[in-house]
């Protein structure tokens, strides 16, 4: 009898799997959003091999995120921005992500957003939204035109007027541990933040006691029962941990992390 092997496939029509990618994976989506879109704006910065802050706003129309970049040229925005998982950065160990989900994660928030690059000189000002034939997500270019602005890209994602605190609040958690340099605007208040580099541990005063893993510089929650058991002959828990706020510093790509 000969074996007959098949391999398992995924109907890349089928709303189904978009669906599941919109509306299943996060947990909380606006600390995801937070998240996920200035992770990227940073890795466009250090691809393009500079340190420029990412320029953050919020207020109660948008939540945008804005970096110094290469910009996403047609080519890209076709056979990656528009991908699920497929990213630039797979095998890049100085970026965070990899699984080519990050960008879109404004669809777990708002049905539009708006994605403007400059790219080669060209500034591009793109709509994406949940609709088309196939009731998917698409994006629309809605302008194409020269300038002499500097490349880069910026996302923008329009806000219900009584989440901005929802997004400032992540905001405010999200810099307390990211390592680089933010340029964040709140109603009109510029915050300029230089990044922090976190070593062992930290006390802050109110703050919760909770276990955390900061992943370069992007804060992950653990549950502190389910580790205690491991850290109890670990010097410094034994010093910091027992009633203060731990945290476990990594490098980029020394973990892996689930996508929510």
């Amino acid at each position: 009898m000969t074996l007959i092997s098949q391999n398992f496939t995924v109907d890349a029509s089928s709303n189904l799997i978009f669906d599941i990618l919109r509306n299943k994976i996060y947990s909380d989506p606006v600390k995801s959003i937070v998240q996920e879109i200035i992770s990227n704006a940073r890795d466009a910065n250090r691809e393009a091999g500079n340190n420029h802050p990412v320029k953050v706003l919020c207020n109660g129309q948008k939540f945008s995120v804005k970096d110094n970049g290469l910009g996403i040229s047609p080519d890209r925005m076709e056979k990656v921005f528009l991908q699920y998982l497929v990213s630039s950065k797979t095998s890049d160990n100085h970026q965070t992500g990899g699984f080519g989900l990050g960008a879109k994660t404004p669809f777990a928030y708002t049905d539009s957003f708006e994605i403007v690059t400059v790219n080669n000189g060209i500034k591009y000002q793109y709509l994406a939204s949940i609709g088309g034939e196939s009731n998917g997500g698409e994006v629309l270019l809605v302008s194409s035109e020269p300038t002499t602005e500097s490349s880069g890209t910026e996302i923008v994602v329009p806000l219900n007027s009584s989440d901005h605190a929802k997004f400032n609040h992540n905001m405010t958690r999200f810099m307390e541990y990211f390592n680089t340099p933010i340029e964040y605007t709140y109603y009109g208040v510029k915050i300029d933040y230089p990044g922090i580099k976190i070593i062992d541990s930290v006390q802050l005063p109110g703050y919760r006691v909770n276990t955390f893993v900061v992943l370069d510089g992007i804060y992950y929650p653990l549950d502190r029962n389910k580790i205690t058991s491991l850290m109890m002959n670990d010097q410094r828990y034994q010093k910091y941990g027992r009633d203060k706020e731990f945290i476990l510093s990594f490098g980029s790509r020394e973990l892996d992390v689930s996508v929510n």
